[in-house]
């Protein structure tokens, strides 16, 4: 159960991603690609063992 609500926290993640990324003008998309990727690797160091639990 808890792997279903980390992919769902996923899913909901990146699409509300895309939702802004579509709205942004090119600079800040860039920007916030930047952004995006720093918090990614952040998320990266503490949910890497839940990543495990998918495969």
């Amino acid at each position: 159960m808890e792997h279903v609500r980390y992919c769902m926290e996923n899913i909901r993640a990146i699409l509300y991603r895309l939702l802004v990324f579509n709205s942004q003008s090119v600079e800040s998309k860039h920007l916030f690609a930047m952004k995006m990727r720093e918090k990614d690797q952040d998320l990266g160091k503490s949910s890497s063992e839940a990543e495990g639990v998918g495969r």
